[in-house]
């Protein structure tokens, strides 16, 4: 704020934030609809007030690479939460449907590119052929948590189930050693499925009445919201 007057001004064209995500670097994406925008601003001259900014659609710019034909067959879906990772550059997007969608940052952080995207119908299938577990403990992705390289090298993420299951997932194709970690060899090159955890006390092969609504993640720390 410059007195009373805002910095910056952004109409929302009738949008509807569902959450808002800034990097370390200063980079401010926000959820709306079934999109993912990004607001840029820029600082103006010596002799102008305040600056200018714009919000950018990146999952617009993504589908209208699309040719005609196969943007028929798009369909929407509401994206539900925003994680940044900031120890390697990587965006994550959940979605109401429980896909999970990965965005490269690159090297430095400073531009975005889809990688890919994990669907839960995906994690409930590799999860049957592991082991004999009720479908229902899968059945909706409530939260997702990024675990940062001070905490793990190859373990990028952890999605947590409305029935407490805990889903980690890698990035990587193949598990990296210390020695090799750099953020070029941090980039994303597979979505894999490196752990799953199930909460303690309960029956993996019946329905429970268990339901939690979100999870938070502190200092290795996990607590559920029942």
């Amino acid at each position: 704020m410059v007195g009373n007057s805002p910095l910056y001004r952004l109409p929302l064209d009738g949008l509807i934030v569902t959450d808002i995500c800034p990097t370390l670097d200063g980079r401010i994406f926000f959820s709306a609809d079934d999109s993912l925008y990004e607001l840029e601003y820029f600082e103006k001259g010596w002799f102008g007030i305040g600056g200018t900014c714009k919000k950018t659609n990146h999952s617009k710019r993504l589908i209208n690479y699309l040719v005609p034909v196969l943007q028929i067959f798009y369909s929407k879906e509401s994206v539900f939460q925003l994680v940044v990772d900031d120890s390697r550059h990587l965006l994550y997007l959940l979605m109401k449907s429980g896909c999970i969608q990965v965005f490269d940052l690159g090297f430095d952080g400073r531009s975005i590119q889809k990688f890919g995207a994990i669907y839960r119908e995906q994690i409930e299938h590799l999860a049957k052929e592991s082991c004999n577990v009720n479908p229902e403990l899968f059945s909706e992705i409530v939260n997702i948590s990024s675990i940062p390289l001070s905490q793990s090298i190859n373990v990028n993420l952890v999605a947590t189930t409305s029935k407490g299951v805990r889903i980690y997932i890698s990035c990587l194709s193949t598990n990296l050693h210390l020695n090799e970690v750099s953020q070029k060899t941090l980039r994303p090159s597979a979505l894999r499925i490196l752990h799953i955890r199930f909460p303690p006390d309960i029956p993996l092969t019946s329905p429970h009445n268990l339901s939690i609504y979100t999870t938070y993640q502190t200092h290795g720390n996990f607590f559920l919201d029942f």
